[in-house]
């Protein structure tokens, strides 16, 4: 086997791996950055450092006046969910000998194999009768905690509903995780474990 053959089944193989996120998270995702951007040119014309003029739109250099809090506090706040959507959103998952990694941004969730039950496909159909606890509701992905009627409380990380799995683990909990292809995610952790 040549080494552009490996690199090429390590690039498939990462590839397929990978979150891809669904048109509803793509949405949501675009409408809450148009409406921080919104709130932050409202700030800033509020503030008169930015003058609309003969010339243009431009910047002033002056002393600014605070802005209205009906406009910083909302911009605030979604500064906030911005910068925790952002280090949370799903990017994809990793497996070695002996775990599966959940990686995002700014951290990773190690699952042992030992200590996982069982692994299966978990369909749109069962994801929709869920019920969202503290989750972001499509915001950079799907990511936080849900309430399922068949499994109880779970963590859910993922970019498309269409994609996913569901692992169990010994001690109880539920993951539902999902990559680009979750049908070569399974059949990698078949032939791992």
């Amino acid at each position: 086997m040549s080494v552009f053959t490996v690199l090429v089944d390590k690039y498939k193989r990462r590839e397929a791996l990978s979150v891809s996120y669904d048109r509803r998270a793509s949405i949501v995702t675009c409408m809450v950055l148009i409406v921080e951007i919104a709130l932050v040119i409202a700030c800033l014309f509020q503030m008169r450092l930015l003058v609309i003029s003969d010339n243009g739109l431009h910047l002033k250099s002056v002393i600014a006046t605070w802005p209205s809090p009906l406009l910083w506090v909302p911009l605030v706040l979604l500064c906030i969910i911005t910068e925790i959507a952002f280090f949370m959103a799903p990017r994809s998952i990793k497996l070695d000998d002996n775990s599966i990694y959940i990686n995002s941004t700014n951290w990773f969730r190690r699952l042992p194999f030992a200590k996982i039950e069982k692994i299966e496909r978990y369909y749109e159909e069962q994801i929709a009768a869920d019920r969202p606890l503290l989750c972001s509701y499509g915001f950079m992905g799907y990511w936080g905690r849900y309430r399922s009627s068949q499994f109880g409380i779970y963590h859910a990380c993922y970019g498309d509903c269409l994609q996913c799995l569901v692992i169990t683990m010994y001690d109880g909990r539920h993951y539902v995780i999902g990559c680009k292809d979750p049908e070569a995610l399974l059949t990698q952790l078949n032939i791992i474990r």
